[in-house]
């Protein structure tokens, strides 16, 4: 033994090399003996292979949990060789090899070979990791090959978690009440400088509350540098259950590989069954081709399905769970949707949107379950149509509905990347990027009536919604608002604003079902890249971004309020009455209350403090009416509170505006040869400014019904509760003078006064 080696081993122990680096945590491995190669001299070599990081839980790793490891290899020996992995139960090992390793160095490959637990490990309680690796005599893997023993290290423990079942619950409401704010950005996944980039954001919300967010992560040694399908990316998933402040570690949903196939898993969108509370993930699943490289193309089985197993299939995919995202079960669904459609319109490849799909709330179709593809055609990369992948039965099986055309009366359709919406009257409206940004720089929209199964009323979203060509994502902020609504018809719109280049990250704001987007704020001046939106627990609407690398890099979160993209929100009721306002005694008055955005589908009810007998609200005019009642002989003020409050639009969020003014009140003109008011010492009775009860003493004032502060409905098309007219009592005391007149003459003075008042 040389005393290089004996100074090794005294210093890393007889075992092999034991921990290097902080971040090696767990150590192990088998010493190589000697082995017999075609030149003479040592050849000794050391294969150590360690874990760098930590389970979540120190009783042991879980479900979805990934295992990062690094392999450190010395030679030993007394010359140069080349050393490769040929075997490991790990992924992404492959190009963890040196061509020449000089003899007496250490060399290292970390942070590229991982392991994600499966329900095997699961059900066995444990991992045990092994790497086998080949020495070559000579430089670039040539000369006699030797296989050196297996560098294994102690079985991970894997434990069994029993996670909460999801259950049925109700889409999220924004919520208007919350002040304007935008949050920070937090970058929660990012990209690994030459071992792997992080693309492509999605987001959903479990029926626990729990944030859920989906990416991709590309490993650059995954066949395609890093970049889109065919690389062996893996869709990962962050969980937060603040509400965004936080970020609970990485998971895997499904993971890729480059050996003994390469496989990859792209594009994750997320769609929530609110009846069940199950979460569908949907990914591309890619081997050898992908969209558009390395020839895809659907081929048959001789019983006619798709063969799914073929390289060059570009397959959809989707990922299942029922505990709120913590454990999944894939399946491949390519032949379920595409078998007849792949013939039909000469398809070569589909993958499904990524960002977040939705669930119809009404009719038609209620229920309905709707993630958005995109596919292309056979020799044309030009031809790209889009269509909606649809469940009825709550994710057990999934179609295809008609895809769009690419000429129509209108003109020449390119769609990309697409979303789908609910309008408030139940029909869909498909919001899409545009191939090679055609369309003038603008997104292109569709509209469906069947829930999906077909798509007519193709146009441009001009001048509204500029695009570069990129992804972005449309919600509804109030998904449970009642049809026909002012909330129903709220739509959320995140994209990148240019036409040119992924930035300006913008929000936009339809309140008509997307006919126009007047409203709009940016969220982020620089690169955003893809963007998609889920409305929280707490009322805020989750945004997601790709923020780094000019817009096509990492993931990035915020949230922001309704209030932030709009302050003065059009869609919530408010009131701004003239400060002061005056009413005589007896005279017909109209106070208009200056209410703005009133639902004229939502019944009105009004309280009043303050407001002097014989007034109301008049819910047509949407002002204070009526004729003052009260016996007083000098001018009173009344400080006047109004609270109008809507019927429930179905969010369970009031509707209310309250405000208030001061009503000076004037006693009624005294008429001629009217007696003055009594004295204060009085003892008729009459009521004063000031008692108890009065409207001068500042308490509630009722209608003719009640005179305590209450909740009066007005119902719409004329005014109640009216008191009697200063005008009627003045005509009974002429009427009672005329009885002490001789018969005819008052007769008749009594008619021709009638008929006169007949005619006003």
């Amino acid at each position: 033994m040389t005393e290089l080696r004996k100074r090794r081993l005294l210093r890393f122990g007889t075992k092999g090399l034991g921990c290097l680096g902080a971040f090696a945590l767990i150590c192990g491995g088998v010493a190589a003996p000697a082995m017999a190669v075609d030149v003479p001299g040592s050849s000794d070599a050391t294969i150590v292979l360690s874990l760098e990081n930590a389970p979540a839980d120190a009783s042991g790793w879980s479900l979805g949990e990934q295992m990062h490891y690094v392999v450190r290899l010395t030679n030993t020996g007394d010359r140069t060789y080349g050393f490769a992995p040929t075997a490991s139960n790990l992924s992404g090992y492959e190009n963890c090899k040196w061509r020449q390793a000089p003899a007496n160095q250490l060399f290292e490959c970390p942070g590229l070979i991982t392991h994600t637990v499966t329900q095997e490990d699961v059900e066995r309680g444990s991992f045990e990791p092994s790497i086998t690796y080949t020495r070559y005599s000579q430089n670039d893997y040539k000369g006699t090959a030797t296989e050196l023993p297996a560098a294994t290290m102690t079985a991970q423990k894997v434990r069994t978690i029993a996670y909460p079942a999801a259950k049925g619950f109700k889409p999220f409401d924004a919520d208007p009440s919350l002040k304007a704010d935008l949050g920070d950005l937090s970058k929660i996944a990012l990209s690994v400088s030459k071992q792997y980039n992080i693309r492509i954001p999605a987001l959903a919300i479990a029926s626990n509350g729990d944030l859920l967010a989906s990416y991709d992560k590309r490993p650059i040694n995954g066949g395609a540098n890093g970049g889109d399908a065919p690389n062996a990316n893996s869709i990962m998933q962050r969980r937060s259950t603040d509400g965004g402040k936080t970020w609970g570690d990485e998971t895997v949903i499904a993971q890729g590989a480059t050996s003994p196939q390469r496989k990859g898993y792209s594009d994750p969108s997320y769609v929530v069954d609110h009846n069940t509370g199950a979460i569908f993930n949907f990914h591309a699943y890619s081997q050898t081709a992908g969209f558009a490289v390395n020839d895809p193309a659907y081929t048959y089985t001789a019983d006619g399905a798709i063969d799914e197993a073929n390289e060059h299939t570009m397959n959809v995919a989707v990922s299942t769970s029922t505990d709120n995202g913590h454990t999944w079960k894939s399946t491949v669904i390519t032949d379920q949707l595409l078998r007849d459609a792949a013939k039909r319109y000469d398809l070569r490849a589909c993958f499904m949107t990524s960002g977040a799909g939705t669930q119809k709330m009404q009719e038609p179709n209620k229920g309905r379950l709707l993630n958005q593809i995109t596919c292309g055609v056979n020799g044309d990369l030009t031809k790209v149509i889009a269509g909606s992948v649809y469940s009825d039965d709550d994710g057990a099986t999934w179609h295809l509905g008609e895809l769009t055309t690419t000429t129509t009366a209108d003109g020449e359709w390119r769609f990309d990347e697409n979303k789908v919406v609910e309008l408030s009257d139940g029909r869909l409206l498909m919001n899409s990027r545009t191939w090679e940004k055609s369309a003038g720089g603008y997104r292109i929209q569709a509209i469906s009536e069947d829930g999906g199964e077909h798509w007519s009323d193709y146009r441009s979203t001009a001048p509204y919604l500029r695009d570069p060509g990129n992804n972005a994502q449309i919600i509804r902020a109030y998904p449970n608002a009642r049809p026909g609504t002012l909330r129903s018809k709220v739509l959320l719109f995140s994209n990148t604003n240019d036409q040119g280049d992924r930035i300006h990250g913008t929000i936009s704001m339809s309140v008509d079902d997307g006919a126009t987007w007047p409203y709009s704020k940016e969220f982020r001046a620089e690169g955003t890249g893809y963007t998609t939106m889920a409305v929280q627990p707490d009322g805020r609407i989750g945004l997601l971004m790709e923020p780094d690398g000019g817009g096509w890099m990492n993931i990035g979160y915020t949230s922001f309020t309704m209030r932030w993209l709009q302050d003065d929100l059009v869609t919530e009721l408010k009131m701004a009455p003239q400060k002061r306002a005056e009413a005589t005694v007896g005279e017909r008055v109209s106070i208009p209350l200056g209410i703005e955005h009133d639902d004229p589908a939502l019944a009105d009810t009004a309280k009043f403090e303050g407001l002097p007998a014989g007034l109301s609200y008049d819910e047509d005019t949407q002002s204070i009416v009526g004729v003052p009642t009260g016996d007083i002989d000098a001018e009173t003020e009344h400080n006047v509170t109004v609270t109008i409050t809507e019927a429930d639009d179905g969010t369970g969020m009031p509707r209310e505006a309250t405000a208030s003014f001061v009503l000076t009140l004037k006693p009624a003109p005294k008429q001629p040869g009217q007696p003055s008011q009594p004295a204060e010492d009085d003892k008729s009775g009459a009521t004063k400014p000031g008692d108890a009860g009065s409207a001068a003493s500042g308490k509630p004032v009722a209608s003719a019904k009640d005179s305590t502060q209450s909740s009066a409905r007005t119902p719409k098309g004329g005014y109640t509760g009216l008191a009697s007219t200063g005008a009627a009592s003045a005509w009974m005391t002429i009427a009672s003078l005329m009885l002490a007149m001789s018969g005819a003459a008052a007769l008749a003075f009594i008619g021709d006064a009638s008929r006169r008042r007949a005619q006003r």
